[in-house]
């Protein structure tokens, strides 16, 4: 059967300035362990305005208006820098504002849980009506409330606040009185993710032509869980998801791996395809709200911007063979097995190297690899250095003991074979989905023919295991034909084969 392709992506973030300082765990836990620190006072100071998110280099990368290649043109630090003709909307997606998605969070709530403010409504509605995309579901934010009983629903009830240019504009309300999953922390982050999963698959939808009724099944990678006391993590955002984006003939499940959880869920949709089992399948993921800020002492402590002031979220479709998008090659994944080890060397030889052997490759045979392209602008003053940088060094070193790289082009390689991290810090985000969009340009009307992806995730962090975890796949550019990663052999061929071989056989008695 003949491999999988990459057909479209969308790329969405969305700037939530006050979700920052109420729903991040860095803030939500100073609040509560030291609630009059330094810290909380300064940071007002260090929000950034929604002009300034939108002109950030980065993020201009994230949804397609510059390329990985165009933000190395700019001097480190990016954030003081302004992108000019820096645009909300780009090829990929988009940077949706606060107010906007707090509306987009109402519009996909099925069970009437989110309450707005009647004058916050009245003012998204006509910010909506002039959305592109959810004009047509402006009627689900209804009249709205007052704001006398959105704060009874606070006080008495302990519904999550939603709040605006620090006003309050609304509440998500406790779905069960006692039930901890279905409190109303739980159910804001669980609507923040599927709002932002839904908005990254409308324009998965909308940027590549892709008639949303031919999508048969949707894999949903973010690092949150829904469920109830009897399933914690039941799920489905997948399937819930798909409803709101009118994807009426798709089912779907959630997979979880924590950041390794996208790459997990793009091996399995190609499999699906190659398998027969489904022509077109969407792997989609929303933001986490809990990773907002997550770095933000260091970076108010260096006189820095809260540059983790974004949800990232994307969206994906894998199709069967068209003869021109990238081919998914399922023949060359790259697996960090309970065995491995953790171990730099050990961690690559898994993930990268394995599998080239395994396709007669060398490391200097994949043109690029998206590893976890973490923004250094936010990780190195955090002290956790360059990530992608990191690893394309790691890759490299592999290459020159493998004596398929000279030591003298160390240097080299990361500018060639890598790139500058450009993901905002959601967990999941980074490890490399981000470049899929790009990567379906350098190797259709680019000049790429081999790319990896690869995605590592922290198992330990469940504090059910100290393993560590990852997967790779390798990217081609497609031929045309139908290259297969076990052809299929015709009836003729068999008895060909067949024959041959009774040839051979006779042949030998009459000889013994």
């Amino acid at each position: 059967m003949s491999y999988a392709v990459v057909k479209g992506s969308g790329y969405v973030l969305v700037h939530t300035p006050d979700m920052i300082y109420h729903n991040g765990t860095t803030q939500t836990t100073e609040k509560l362990t030291n609630p009059d620190s330094e810290y909380l006072k300064k940071l007002p100071e260090h929000i950034r305005p929604y002009e300034k998110v939108v002109n950030y280099g980065p993020n201009q990368v994230y949804i397609g208006n510059l390329t990985p290649e165009d933000l190395r043109k700019y001097e480190m630090p990016w954030y003081d820098k302004d992108i000019p003709g820096a645009s909300r909307f780009g090829k990929f997606g988009e940077i949706m504002p606060q107010d906007e998605f707090i509306a987009l969070m109402k519009m996909v709530d099925a069970f009437d849980l989110v309450k707005l403010d009647k004058g916050f409504t009245a003012m998204v509605k006509e910010k909506m009506m002039n959305h592109p995309l959810f004009k047509d579901d402006v009627p689900k934010l209804k009249e709205g409330e007052d704001l006398a009983d959105i704060e009874k629903y606070i006080q008495e009830q302990h519904a999550e606040g939603l709040y605006h240019e620090g006003k309050l504009v609304g509440c998500v309300k406790r779905a069960h009185d006692i039930d901890p999953n279905l409190n109303a922390h739980v159910l804001f982050e669980n609507l923040v993710v599927k709002a932002s999963g839904a908005l990254a698959f409308k324009h998965l939808i909308d940027k590549n032509n892709i008639n949303v009724a031919d999508i048969d099944y949707v894999i949903e990678c973010s690092e949150e869980a829904c469920g109830d006391m009897n399933q914690r993590g039941g799920g489905n955002f997948a399937k819930a998801i798909a409803e709101v984006v009118g994807a009426m003939n798709a089912t779907g499940s959630d997979t979880r791996g924590f950041c390794a959880a996208p790459t997990h869920a793009l091996i399995e949709a190609a499999a699906l395809v190659q398998a027969g089992v489904y022509e077109n399948v969407a792997l989609v993921a929303g933001g986490a709200t809990a990773k907002l800020g997550m770095n933000g002492k260091d970076h108010v402590k260096k006189g820095m911007p809260i540059l983790e002031d974004v949800l990232g979220g994307f969206a994906v479709l894998v199709s069967k063979n068209d003869g021109v998008s990238p081919i998914l090659r399922t023949d060359l994944v790259g697996r960090h097995t309970v065995g491995t080890g953790s171990s730099p060397q050990a961690v690559i030889t898994s993930l990268v190297t394995t599998p080239l052997d395994k396709g007669g490759l060398k490391i200097t045979d994949i043109d690029k690899y998206s590893v976890e392209m973490q923004n250094p602008d936010v990780t190195k003053p955090a002290g956790a250095g360059d990530v992608p940088e990191a690893n394309y060094k790691m890759i490299a070193a592999l290459g020159v003991k493998r004596n398929e790289l000279d030591r003298q082009d160390l240097g080299t390689f990361v500018e060639k074979h890598g790139m500058p991290g450009w993901a905002p810090t959601q967990g999941h985000i980074p490890s490399g989905v981000p470049y899929l969009g790009f990567a379906k340009e350098d190797l259709t009307t680019g000049n790429l023919n081999r790319v990896m992806i690869v995605g590592k995730g922290s198992l330990f962090l469940g504090r059910m295991t100290n393993l560590f975890d990852g997967v790779s796949i390798v990217m081609e550019r497609n031929t045309g034909k139908a290259e297969t990663a076990g052809a299929s052999i015709s009836e003729e061929e068999v008895k060909h084969m067949i024959a041959e071989a009774m040839r051979d056989f006779a042949s030998h008695l009459l000889k013994a």
